[in-house]
C-alpha cells in the first residue's frame, strides 16, 4: 500500500503525493519510488462543499500538472 510521502495544505487546496518505495533505492544514493499517485483537493473554505474539485492521477499526470502550473505562474509574473 502506498504511503503518503508529502502533504501540502495551503489555505485553498490540499496536495497529497503517495508512492511505494522501490528496491532500486538500495543501489542509489537517492530514494526511488514506484506507483506514484496524487490527490489535489481544491478545498477553499469559501467555496460550497458541492462545488469543490478533486483531481487524482499518476506520475505522468502529476508532472503535467506541475508543468501547467509552472507555465501559468510564469505567464502571470511576466504580465505583472
Amino acid at each position: 500500500m502506498p504511503a503518503v510521502l508529502r502533504r501540502y495544505t495551503p489555505p485553498t487546496c490540499t496536495l497529497e503525493i503517495m508512492a511505494a518505495g522501490s528496491a532500486l533505492s538500495r543501489w542509489t544514493d537517492r530514494q526511488v519510488f514506484k506507483q506514484v499517485k496524487f490527490h489535489l483537493r481544491l478545498d477553499d473554505p469559501r467555496v460550497p462543499q458541492e462545488d469543490r474539485i478533486t483531481l487524482t492521477g499518476d506520475r505522468t499526470q502529476l508532472e503535467a500538472l506541475c508543468q501547467a502550473v509552472s507555465s501559468y505562474v510564469q505567464t502571470v509574473l511576466v504580465l505583472s
